[in-house]
């Protein structure tokens, strides 16, 4: 092992075909490559490293990377290339760039802490992103019990109007936990993701608490392959809570969000995912800063999914459908939201058995047809009389059955050509507004289908 001098660039120092190498008991200040890469069974342990340019560690197969403090710098990453290899109980603090990078079968990260981190402080898979033809597949890794601080600095100089266009581009938007393509049997629990705001000064149109948890991420995940699961998690703070993209057979349950940004769980072009027992809670409300646009949990793009017995409230939009189809929201309880609900461009989707207290409209579909809404209870929420229990625009052929609507103002809007949808066997208890509004335009083919609409009030 050899530390370069600092004033000249950094050299590898590379351990071939060796048994039980150790490196322990230092302290290193400069740029520094660490490569135990072809070492078996080795060990880097309580060791101090102040990177300049940037510290590179990468440990190989049957080892310990523990007990060792990265201090006050640009950190490039502490790669696992070999198998069966174990990174715990490191601390990081007030680092740039990427912290743990997994890229080997059966690996375990757990009780790390990241302080101040800007960037990725855990990654499981290959960081280059390989052309298709030359993925790295890893398989097999735990995360778990790790401590991730995300730091978001902004001074006097920065406001909401100017980070708007540019919120996935600027330094802070960090990430706590990173899954990359081509992982399988991939399990990230009982990890603890929060976001650090540091201001110099307050910056002008962020005076408000609820500003916090815009930047960064938590845990995000594209193109894995199968069995992932998230969960038993607690993420405050942050802007978005937990993203897959591209994947398929993921179970996300029994994970805390609090404080959220804007999205607290949300699906993406996935299959079969199933979310269950989570609370996701969006803080404070407040229609005239950026956080107009806060969604629970979103399903976008995505088929087959199953969200049941999650806890939602304080977004805007408790639940999102977005172009999805053949997704059961089962017995969630979704309050203090302004629309409970949400399908839009959706069909054959299920929305049964949950409880909403509501703002402004219990359920609303736009556009989405073939949707069936049973047995879901809907009322206002305290001190808000303008309400609505099922609206539905421009939608056709759904069933709303066996759903008790009480004390809302509008219990059921049909507008914009909706038509051809059963309505049946529904309990409404209305306040001041009336049981059934139906809503039409000047077209008279429009007129006739409203009215095709069957119902029956109990």
């Amino acid at each position: 092992i050899r530390r370069p001098p600092r004033s000249t660039p950094s050299n590898s120092s590379a351990a071939s075909d060796v048994y039980k190498r150790q490196v322990y008991n230092n302290s290193f200040a400069g740029p520094m490559v660490i490569n135990f890469e072809n070492a078996d069974n080795s060990t880097i342990h309580d060791n101090t490293f102040y990177p300049v340019r940037g510290t590179d560690i990468t440990i190989g197969s049957n080892s310990i990377l523990g007990d060792n403090k990265i201090k006050n710098g640009q950190f490039f990453t502490i790669t696992v290339t070999g198998d069966n290899t174990t990174v715990e109980n490191n601390t990081f603090t007030n680092i740039t760039g990427r912290g743990i990078v997994v890229k080997a079968n059966n690996v375990t990260v757990r009780n790390n802490t990241f302080i101040n981190i800007t960037g990725i402080a855990i990654i499981v898979g290959d960081d280059t992103w390989q052309l298709p033809g030359n993925p790295v597949n890893v398989n097999g890794t735990t995360v778990f019990n790790n401590t991730i601080y995300l730091w978001v600095n902004l001074t006097n100089q920065t406001t909401m109007h100017t980070l708007l266009p540019g919120l996935p581009h600027i330094p802070a938007a960090s990430t706590g936990i990173m899954i990359m393509p081509h992982t399988n049997n991939t399990n990230i629990s009982e990890n603890n993701i929060y976001e650090q705001n540091i201001y110099s000064s307050t910056p002008p149109n962020m005076l408000k608490a609820e500003t916090r948890g815009i930047f960064g991420k938590g845990i995000n995940a594209t193109y894995t392959l199968e069995n992932l699961w998230i969960h038993d998690n607690t993420i405050n703070t942050i802007r978005e809570g937990i993203t897959v993209e591209n994947c398929q057979t993921t179970k996300i349950f029994s994970n805390q969000m609090r404080q959220v940004g804007k999205t607290g769980i949300k699906t993406n072009d996935c299959k079969a995912t199933r979310i269950y027992d989570n609370i996701v809670e969006g803080g404070t409300y407040s229609t005239d800063i950026i956080l107009w646009y806060k969604t629970g949990i979103e399903i976008f793009k995505s088929r087959h999914d199953l969200l049941e017995d999650n806890k939602i409230n304080n977004f805007r939009t408790g639940i999102y459908f977005y172009n999805a189809s053949n997704t059961t929201s089962w017995n969630s309880t979704i309050e203090f939201n302004n629309i409970g609900i949400f399908s839009f461009l959706s069909t054959h989707n299920k929305i049964l058995n949950n409880t909403i207290e509501t703002r402004k409209t219990g359920i609303k579909l736009l556009m989405t047809n073939h949707t069936l809404i049973n047995d879901t209870d809907i009322t206002p929420e305290a001190g808000y009389t303008s309400t609505e229990g099922i609206r539905l625009s421009q939608s056709f052929y759904n069933n709303i059955t066996f759903n008790n609507l009480t004390t809302v103002n509008l219990s059921l809007i049909f507008d914009h050509n909706s038509a051809f949808n059963n309505v049946s066997q529904n309990n409404l208890t209305t306040g001041a507004g009336s049981a059934l509004q139906v809503i039409w335009d000047s077209v008279s083919y429009t007129h006739l289908r409203a009215h095709e609409t069957s119902l029956h009030i109990v």
